[in-house]
């Protein structure tokens, strides 16, 4: 996948191949990866390929790891392909979107990639097996097993992921897709589909969520969710990018339903920008302008979404539910100059009465109907529109009123006791009385009672 120490050879044949450049940008899967990580990493990744080889390059792109033994390197390659890309030599050449490693269908021809023998595959034993992509021992050309087993269903899952593997290799396609926007975007859809509420990462939703996805079993095979809780939490929070090419694909096209929403969210991303005049965007100390103009704009919607979701949060605190990069663009006065509204103070007293009136008819509902359990201020509190509201730093200080509230329905072990005793006293009582012989006065009256 990652060649090194080709700058030498590829000043030796000079013009037959073109300048390191050319080579990168049209011959290797650099353009593909750097999209999906941080810059300095993708300069350390064309040093490898350049120079010589540098320490840690798997796990820069997503290949080292616990969960990352299904991204499989092997020289995979596509029949079809084979009788269209023929070289200059009049040989087939290797396709680098067939070289991606985890990779399974062509998505061009829309069929499985092909292999030869374990011997032909071993090309650091018999490298001039891999002199060209249609070179092999003669033992022909098999599908991928794992390919051939898929349902119809998780084969066109497949080959749609290989299609835009093969369409972002290409830098005019998408251009402002990189590691920072897909981070965002997997954020942004996330807090949309209620998987981040509050800042907080709801596993147990989003794995529910995931599995219902078309999409659930490509994401199984590339082991997202063997991830521990925290590194998913900063993924979907917006904190971490996901490395992988096919990871990130998966995610993305499971947040938003397929890969044509992916690229309406990003064109209409550029389109936003494009109507924007340059000189309106406030400009960010060390920040080239036509980067400050789309990070702002980016980040400024999110803030005056996020404030029309909480309207009892500050600017402080709506700050606190954006990634961190957002602080380099955003301030108060930044986001004023360009018209969008900061709110100064919170709606403390607005939420704080909707929790009263949300608790008091709780605890009469929960008493009226028998329930079992102890009255806890979770129970009071799971079917409110912020059931976490307490959990969060000074809440408690703020919304006093409704903290005292909900102190005085939450019921003790004495009180809870109590209310159960008296609950199956009266059971008791009402089971003895429609018991007695059906001569006795109280029978009568009962009976007259209900026939009236």
């Amino acid at each position: 996948m990652l060649p090194s120490r080709m700058g030498p050879v590829i000043q030796l044949l000079g013009g037959n191949v073109g300048s390191v450049e050319d080579v990168i940008q049209h011959n290797m899967l650099i353009p593909l990866a750097s999209r999906f990580i941080p810059p300095e990493d993708t300069k350390s990744i064309m040093s490898h390929f350049i120079d010589g080889p540098k320490q840690g390059l798997a796990s820069k792109v997503g290949m080292a790891g616990p969960t990352s033994g299904w991204a499989k390197h092997r020289l995979l390659r596509c029949p079809k392909c084979l009788e269209e890309d023929i070289g200059c030599c009049g040989r087939p050449f290797w396709r680098r979107d067939h070289l991606l490693p985890g990779i399974l269908f062509c998505g061009k021809h829309q069929m499985p990639l092909h292999v030869p023998c374990d011997d032909c595959l071993n090309y650091t034993v018999f490298p001039e097996r891999t002199l060209h992509a249609g070179h092999h021992c003669g033992c022909g050309l098999k599908p991928l097993p794992e390919a051939t087993r898929l349902t119809d269903a998780k084969a066109e899952a497949e080959i749609g992921l290989a299609r835009v593997a093969s369409l972002l290799i290409e830098s005019d396609y998408l251009p402002n897709f990189d590691y920072r926007r897909v981070a965002d975007e997997i954020n942004l859809s996330a807090v949309d589909l209620g998987l981040v509420q509050g800042g907080e990462f709801r596993p147990a939703l989003a794995r529910e969520y995931f599995s219902n996805s078309p999409f659930s079993a490509l994401l199984s095979r590339t082991g997202i969710f063997r991830s521990d809780a925290d590194t998913l939490s900063e993924i979907f929070k917006g904190r971490r990018c996901i490395r992988h090419p096919i990871t990130a694909i998966a995610v993305l096209k499971s947040l938003a339903g397929g890969w044509g929403q992916v690229e309406d969210r990003m064109r209409g991303f550029v389109r936003d920008l494009a109507n924007l005049p340059v000189q309106d965007v406030p400009k960010t100390p060390g920040y080239p302008q036509k980067s400050t103009q789309g990070r702002f704009i980016y980040y400024a919607k999110w803030y005056s979404q996020l404030s029309v979701e909480h309207p009892e949060l500050n600017h402080a605190r709506l700050m606190g539910l954006l990634p961190g990069a957002a602080k380099k663009h955003l301030t108060k006065k930044r986001l004023e100059s360009a018209g969008f509204d900061t709110p100064t103070t919170t709606n403390d007293t607005r939420l704080a009465g909707e929790l009263i009136v949300h608790i008091e008819q709780r605890s009469r509902h929960l008493r009226a109907t028998g329930y079992q359990r102890r009255i806890t201020k979770t129970a009071l509190l799971s079917t409110f529109h912020r059931p976490k509201v307490f959990s969060q730093r000074g809440m408690t200080e703020r919304l006093i009123d409704a903290w005292e509230t909900l102190e005085r329905n939450t019921e003790d072990p004495a009180a809870w006791r109590e209310r159960l005793k008296s609950r199956n006293a009266a059971s008791k009582a009402t089971r003895t009385a429609t018991q007695r012989p059906h001569g006795s006065k109280a029978s009568t009256s009962t009976t007259v009672d209900q026939e009236d």
